[in-house]
């Protein structure tokens, strides 16, 4: 192929990926504000101007609010053109995706069904539609871009610094939208150890400095574990995610089932696409020879299989693999810092490691080209699928609705439902899933609206108590409604009373 066809070939899968892309999402545009877009977008001062944004009222992602401040500027409070932004960065990750397979050495075609999969995916949709959640297709455009910069350092040129210095510039704008990214450096180590030549190294020229550090940071974490105060931090912590799964008196021995158990649903969901929802919740496994808790074990155990299989018999794989074990590494719940054990954005950039991964391993299958028409099959039916989920999005109804069908214990998913029927007025509808709600013990913000419901209806008695449960609960609810020193305040002013 020349020079000419070679380009022509990219600017292709770059027009195809945007074609494609906003076709599968043309129905966003129609979509309302929604989830957590509230606190990030429509009530964030810090996107509104550029004087907001070095006030930093709201500290988040950086990269991700200078992006809302462009679409701001243009679109002002109007969502619709939000999503033009919204897509642009998932064709351009799909885009990406293919570019960084052909460099590591997939053939075209293969790198393309790989990008091709990534981009109409239903579990995606999260990423896309929600548009608070942009931090994490930034994240994984300028990973990407990082690490197709980084892969050109190892060629033995004269430009080869200035590819260093684009890898850690787009390193250091993909850890400014989401900090997850700070794992590139280990990983770029990695991928010296596995492809490049000692002598054209940067970061892992000697393997034994790089090891050394691994081990240092090993022994220093667990000193921090056991006489820095580690494993009490990690106790208080715990339990309180537990909690969001409904589960009340949870032992260390059941949080890392539920651990294992999230990595085999989260699979389950990736291979089996339906059902999605903004929040899962599931019943705690009962034994350590639970189904889902043995696939969760089988799937670490299968990881590092593969890893020393790969890095035996096909170094690619072994990168891509890696990819995806540091990604998700961050998220994998062995640290109790993520809000779910569950979630389907937590799968965005880790998916492109997945989908990249099945075009490297096909290049060491006989049959490849019996997978690819199967996989190019089943493309419609994703497309379909991926369609459908972004009506899921139309508003917090329509979100929450499918929330509470997927997970009808899930308190968060019942508060957000009480609460879209309450904003809409529709407060005998809005009953049912805020009492459903507090019956589980872990939702503060349904007795703060139960409360109102109760006071327009006259019942004072039961709105004073169910004002006081919302003062009494645990840390501050929301940025969105009153706080419990106002209804506090408000309590004794209108009625007298204090809460005990």
């Amino acid at each position: 192929m020349n020079r000419i066809d070679h380009r022509t070939y990219y600017l292709l899968v770059l027009v195809v990926a945007l074609v494609l892309s906003f076709a599968i999402y043309a129905n966003t545009f129609a979509n309302d504000w929604t989830y957590d877009d509230f606190p990030v977008i429509v009530n964030n001062t810090d996107i509104q101007s550029i004087s907001g944004f070095l006030q930093d009222q709201y500290p988040g992602r950086p990269l991700r609010e200078l992006s809302f401040l462009l679409d701001y500027s243009l679109f002002g409070g109007e969502p619709s053109g939000w999503h033009v932004q919204q897509i642009f960065w998932h064709a351009l990750n799909g885009f990406l995706l293919f570019c960084v397979g052909v460099r590591l050495g997939v053939r075209n075609w293969l790198a393309a069904l790989g990008a091709l999969l990534f981009l109409v995916h239903p579990v995606q949709v999260e990423v896309v539609a929600g548009l608070s959640h942009r931090k994490d297709s930034l994240q994984l455009a300028f990973s990407l871009l990082a690490f197709w910069a980084y892969m050109n350092v190892g060629d033995d040129t004269p430009t080869r610094r200035r590819w260093f210095a684009l890898a850690l510039v787009a390193a250091l704008l993909a850890f400014l939208a989401k900090e997850q990214a700070l794992i590139l450096l280990p990983f770029f180590a990695g991928y010296e150890l596995a492809m490049v030549p000692r002598g054209q190294r940067f970061l892992a020229r000697d393997p034994r400095w790089v090891m050394g550090l691994l081990l240092a940071g090993g022994v220093a974490f667990l000193l921090w574990l056991a006489f820095c105060g580690g494993a009490e931090l990690f106790i208080t912590q715990y339990p309180g995610h537990l909690f969001k799964m409904n589960i009340h008196n949870g032992t260390l021995s059941t949080y890392v089932m539920v651990v294992l158990k999230s990595w085999a649903f989260m699979a389950g969901k990736f291979i089996f696409p339906s059902h999605l929802a903004i929040e899962y919740v599931f019943p705690a496994p009962r034994s350590w020879f639970d189904p889902w808790v043995v696939a969760g074990a089988g799937l670490l155990a299968g990881y590092f299989v593969s890893l020393i299989l790969a890095w035996r018999l096909y170094r690619p794989f072994f990168v891509v693999l890696l990819w995806t074990g540091f990604f998700w590494l961050p998220l994998a719940h062995l640290w109790p810092v993520t809000s779910y054990f569950a979630a389907d954005r937590y799968l965005y950039v880790i998916s492109a490691g997945v989908l990249l991964g099945l075009g490297a391993l096909l290049e060491k299958i006989s049959f490849r080209r019996n997978v690819a028409v199967l996989c190019l099959a089943l493309t419609p039916f994703l497309m379909v699928l991926s369609w459908n989920q972004n009506k899921v999005w139309q508003d917090n109804l329509t979100l929450f609705t499918r929330a509470v069908q997927v997970s009808p214990t899930s308190s968060g998913a019942l508060t957000g439902l009480g609460e879209a029927y309450f904003l809409r007025e529709e407060f005998e509808q809005a009953m049912a899933p805020l009492q459903a709600a507090v019956m589980n013990w872990n939702a503060p913000l349904s007795y703060f609206y139960l409360g109102h419901i109760y006071e327009m209806k006259g019942e004072t008695q039961k709105a004073i108590r169910h004002f006081c449960f919302y003062v009494n609960s645990k840390g501050e609810v929301s940025d969105t409604v009153a706080t419990k020193k106002d209804i506090s305040q408000y309590l004794r002013s209108r009625y007298g009373t204090e809460c005990r």
